[in-house]
């Protein structure tokens, strides 16, 4: 009986291996918003302050959707959403008009957050704000349209293949997300340039269509608890935001490896999927009874913990790799940045671990819906974390 559970357990952590490298390898694909983002750059420029809003656009849209990646992959597996649009169920209608309506919060704190620093911090003239307004409401418009249905496609895909769509679905989509994100981002600031009438349009629909959802749904109590937990999570994320831009702009000051620069958006990308993936099977087990929410309970997942920490490190070793192909650069910049990267890495990744297993825990101890909370304000601080441990390693190992 025993070797038999032994295999058992080798086949299991085996699967786990190859799905955590499978949904970590998608993280490469961030090396392309970086190259889109340099290649619009120019039209950016024209108006400073959207280059100053970039990424908070991203974060924002990573809160909603990493909401929306929790809830889907923790109803599929408790079959409150079924994996087809054929049969809509109750909670899932509930869910895409609260995430609707969480967009249109988002935007609110965007606006209000760019009119404090807009003032204060990047002078931007009272008469801009308006095109700030267009510009945010409109991006998280069409991102919300595009994403979240391949959101869902992705998540009901792996379950129906047999996989976590805990370990796959948000990895996945936080890469996708931020290419279209960024795509969306630099045609809107160009469509402002040459048809505002557009946008205003846009902007009028977004915020009508939600506004009748809240009222519409304003009395069900999962609508209210989810914008009600996810407003929470929206004032931490936002106080998040403004310390990793800091830490980003002290990085470029000093940095002077192209290839370094090159790998951030890979690298905070796949830190916050190394959180998720952790948070996401925890908080389904929790939802399950498979755990309770205490760490004597958690301690069983320490391989998976291990396993997930070590396909985070190959990352690093393979990424730069992948740039080095790309952008033809020298490989003495692959033996100056390993130094850097894996020093980044065992600094940052058991943090974002235990961050997520106790935001996961307490949440859920608390009444509170882990899915609310763990991807949002885990991802923003795995942005943090990851650029202030990477601004250490550049000041220690390469000053």
């Amino acid at each position: 009986m025993m070797p038999r559970l032994r295999i058992l357990l080798r086949s299991e952590s085996l699967k786990y291996l190859i799905q955590t490298i499978l949904a970590l390898l998608i993280d490469a694909i961030g090396i392309i918003a970086g190259t889109i983002l340099a290649l619009g750059w120019g039209i950016l420029s024209s108006m400073k302050w959207s280059i100053a809003l970039y990424p908070a656009i991203l974060t924002m849209r990573g809160v909603v959707n990493g909401i929306f990646c929790g809830r889907i992959s923790t109803g599929l597996h408790l079959g409150f959403i079924r994996p087809s649009l054929r049969d809509i169920t109750w909670e899932f209608k509930i869910l895409i008009s609260s995430i609707v309506v969480f967009a249109l919060t988002c935007s609110i704190f965007m606006i209000a957050q760019a009119l404090v620093f807009g003032l204060l911090v990047w002078n931007v003239p009272v008469v801009e704000f308006l095109n700030v307004v267009l510009v945010i409401l409109s991006t998280m418009f069409f991102s919300l349209v595009i994403i979240s249905p391949i959101t869902f496609t992705i998540a009901v895909a792996s379950y129906r293949a047999g996989l976590d769509p805990d370990m796959i679905t948000y990895p996945v989509m936080s890469t996708i997300a931020d290419i279209i994100v960024t795509i969306l981002y630099i045609l809107i600031v160009y469509v402002l340039l040459t048809n505002k009438i557009a946008l205003i349009l846009v902007s009028a629909l977004f915020t009508f269509s939600s506004l009748a959802l809240l009222l519409k749904y304003r009395e069900e109590e999962e609508f209210i608890r989810t914008i009600g937990e996810s407003i929470v999570v929206l004032i931490i994320v936002s106080m998040i935001t403004g310390l990793t831009g800091t830490f980003l702009l002290d990085i470029s000051l000093i940095c002077d490896n192209p290839l370094i620069i090159a790998l951030y958006p890979a690298l905070i990308d796949m830190s916050g999927d190394v959180g998720s993936i952790i948070g996401s099977v925890i908080t389904t087990r929790l939802a399950l009874g498979i755990l309770t929410p205490s760490l004597y309970s958690i301690k069983v997942m320490w391989k998976n913990t291990i396993i997930t920490w070590i396909s985070s490190i190959l990352m690093y070793l393979i990424f730069p790799l992948m740039v080095l192909s790309i952008f033809r650069f020298e490989l003495k910049l692959y033996t100056r940045s390993i130094p850097i990267l894996l020093s980044t890495n065992i600094l940052t990744i058991p943090i974002i671990i235990i961050i997520s297993i106790l935001i996961a825990s307490l949440t859920y101890r608390k009444g509170l819906d882990p899915d609310n909370f763990v991807n949002p304000i885990e991802s923003s601080l795995a942005d943090m974390i990851t650029s202030l441990m990477l601004l250490a390693s550049i000041r220690i190992i390469a000053p």
